[in-house]
């Protein structure tokens, strides 16, 4: 069943009385008039004329986006108030702007001074630069010098440009980086390399030559711990698994980080490894190549290795994380049917049975109404109440045990199903971005106020109608690069879910639910590699697949069916009304009602163009949405469904809104009775 879940956060309200909002207005006013007496001080050389206007003339069409951005004089724009202008700073600008055409290639870039134009009346002043670019300049021979022989071919792939191609100063420098970091990713911590290029004005060309500075293959040296209070160092250095003489790489840096700080018992984790490398936080733009100190160049010119000792020492820093933690969260969604309002939250009581075993506990609690339909559908209360013992690393190294009990009330179109979950498992970060966790729980499950259905109706259907219990084994396996857990603009996700109940003596059911799921955004302009391609457009791909095998004669309970649609599924039917629906006997009154009862095969795919420009408050989305139900292998048994549609998003800081109006173009055979036009809200936003 598809979970519901958000990523707003809390909001709580404070109400004064009559007396504290007079206090807070006089305190507002005063406070107002202080900021308009308040002189700013100003930096020499600033009139008191607004840039109004900036413009490039005779740039040979280059993209002066990023340029604006990095200018002392420059117009208005959003969250940015305008500069004023300074004739100062404008000589300054004219070289960051000769500089800009440089580094594109543009090496005989002339800038003349800028050509104000000033209003008096309106205090502007209108700012225009006049570039003579001269000839775009050329790549000539380039070469990668001194790798080791096993990195050599990969690193040669790395170059990002070839002969005759145009000179893009900033991205070939950086092309250095990308070849330092595979070598440190593979066993050579201790390298660098170094990019130098030799301009040949008369041929408007310019050689290239990367220098690898590799150093030997790295192994573990040294191990302290530092920052530790309530965790022994010796469970740090276990977890850790740096044993000295063992091979060291940045791939095992990350790694190292990652393990630790997926106990759960710390806040902050930082190696620090004994490497001779340049230390950057963040890419530095510009680059400038690399510094190369006296030694390391003899006389002849040549690179002269560093002489460095294949041992690195390591430090571990760690911020153990606090004792007692919580959180509490509170979200909405409202489709074409029901109203959902909820509230979570979670309380981790670290090391409370001992160093790194953890008690969890968390919480959802919400309230559906139903406001369009006439069904005599059970609305109302539902949740979902965990309780969850950690050890980490009690399996092997990485692998965390872990007991859960759970409790879920889920609410779905006409019945509540109530499962209760209990029993060990264990996850496992088996590298950046990719977990797996797996679980053996005993189970139980009641539906409430489901059907009753004719009993040739459900055989034919495949369902079992009545309640179920017993064991069932749960793994999956996820891999997840995407950039942001709220609002992702870039990266991948493939998720593999597996539930197998054995059934015979161990459950009333038999049967394997297998889900694939992907996921893919790209920024525009990575897919288009010709072209202006405008920021803050994405496309984002997805799809989800699941079947439901190996069923015996009496079928499978609601609760291990799969439902689809919603704001995260096919958005051409309301939340978990995407299925096969089967009508139900006549009530007392001898109404009689449809009712979605799962599938056992189901296919959801989307495709959206997205447009979310940087720090922007809105943004906005149009889509097409495919997909089919089906009770065989074959989830377009009963045809295929299709929605197209478009949506807005509200981005504020912490209340992000989305918003999604669709329309079904195309029903299957077997449709179920929702109207053609649904939409979604929601807090929170996620793809």
């Amino acid at each position: 069943m598809q979970a519901r879940t958000t990523h707003a956060s809390p909001a709580a309200r404070l109400v004064p009385g009559r007396g504290a909002w007079s206090a807070i207005a006089l305190l507002a006013s005063v406070s107002l008039l202080a900021a308009c007496a308040y002189n700013h001080p100003t930096v020499p050389g600033d009139s008191n004329y607004e840039v109004a206007s900036l413009r490039f003339e005779g740039g040979d069409g280059l993209d002066t986006g990023s340029l604006v951005t990095r200018l002392a004089i420059r117009e208005a724009a959003f969250l940015r108030p305008a500069a004023p202008f300074n004739q100062y700073r404008a000589n300054e600008d004219r070289r960051r702007v000769q500089s800009f055409w440089q580094t594109a290639g543009y090496l005989d870039a002339k800038v003349a001074p800028p050509d104000v134009r000033l209003d008096e009346a309106r205090r502007e002043a209108h700012v225009t630069w006049y570039i003579e670019p001269g000839v775009r300049y050329r790549n000539g021979e380039v070469r990668v010098m001194h790798a080791p022989e096993a990195a050599r071919r990969y690193l040669e792939r790395l170059v990002p440009f070839g002969k005759g191609d145009v000179v893009d100063l900033q991205q070939q420098r950086l092309a250095r980086r990308s070849m330092a970091g595979h070598l440190r990713e593979n066993g050579w911590a201790h390298a660098e390399v170094y990019s130098r290029a030799w301009v040949d004005r008369e041929h408007h060309t310019v050689a290239w030559a990367y220098l690898v500075d590799a150093g030997p293959k790295t192994v573990v040296g040294r191990v302290v711990v530092k920052g530790n209070v309530r965790i022994p160092t010796a469970e740090i250095l276990e977890r850790a698994g740096l044993e000295p003489g063992s091979p060291w790489s940045l791939k095992r840096h990350q790694r190292t980080e990652l393990e630790l700080l997926d106990t759960g018992a710390f806040g902050i984790v930082h190696i620090e490894a004994g490497t001779a490398t340049e230390f950057t936080l963040v890419k530095p733009p510009p680059d400038d190549g690399g510094n190369l100190l006296p030694p390391q160049v003899d006389d002849a010119g040549e690179l002269v290795p560093r002489e460095l000792s294949p041992e690195v020492d390591i430090t571990i820093h760690v911020r153990e994380s606090p004792a007692v933690q919580g959180r509490v969260e509170a979200g909405t969604t409202l489709d074409s049917r029901r109203l959902f309002v909820f509230g979570e939250g979670g309380l981790t009581l670290r090391n409370a049975l001992g160093p790194m075993r953890h008690l969890v506990f968390e919480g959802l609690l919400g309230y559906a109404w139903r406001w369009r339909d006439d069904r005599d559908e059970p609305i109302g209360l539902y949740g979902d109440a965990l309780a969850r013992f950690v050890r980490p690393g009690l399996i092997g190294r990485i692998g965390d045990f872990r007991f859960s009990v759970r409790l879920v009330e889920d609410v779905l179109p006409g019945y509540h199903t109530r499962t209760v979950y209990a029993g060990p498992g264990g996850q496992a970060t088996l590298a950046p971005n990719l977990s797996l966790q797996a679980d053996a729980l005993g189970i139980f499950s009641h539906d409430v106020a489901f059907g009753p259905f004719d009993p040739a109706d459900a055989r034919a259907a495949k369902l079992d109608p009545g309640d179920t219990g017993g064991l069932e084994l749960r793994a999956s396996l996820i891999w997840d690069t995407r950039d942001h857990p709220v609002e992702a603009l870039s990266g991948e996700m493939l998720g593999l879910w597996a539930h197998f109940a054995p059934g015979g003596p161990l459950g009333t059911n038999r049967y394997l639910r297998l889900i694939a799921e992907g996921r893919f955004l790209r920024p525009l302009g990575d897919l288009i590699p010709f072209g202006p391609v405008a920021d803050g457009f994405y496309v984002g791909l997805r799809a989800r697949t699941g079947y439901v095998l190996g069923a015996t004669d009496d079928g499978v309970p609601a609760q291990a069916r799969l439902y689809g649609g919603g704001a995260y599924g096919m958005r051409g039917a309301a939340e978990d009304e995407f299925s096969p629906w089967l009508r139900a006997l006549p009530d007392a009154d001898g109404r009689v009602y449809a009712e979605p009862v799962g599938a056992m095969s189901l296919f959801e795919a989307s495709a959206e163009f997205r447009w979310l420009p940087f720090q922007g408050l809105l943004g906005a989305t149009i889509f097409a949405d495919v997909g089919g139900t089906g009770n065989g292998l074959n989830p377009f048994d009963d045809g295929v469904a299709v929605a197209v549609g478009a949506g807005l998003r509200l981005r504020t800081w912490y209340f992000p809104l989305a918003v999604d109006f669709a329309y079904r173009v195309h029903d299957r055979n077997a449709f179920d009775p929702s109207p053609h036009i649904q939409f979604f809200i929601r807090t929170g936003e996620a793809f």
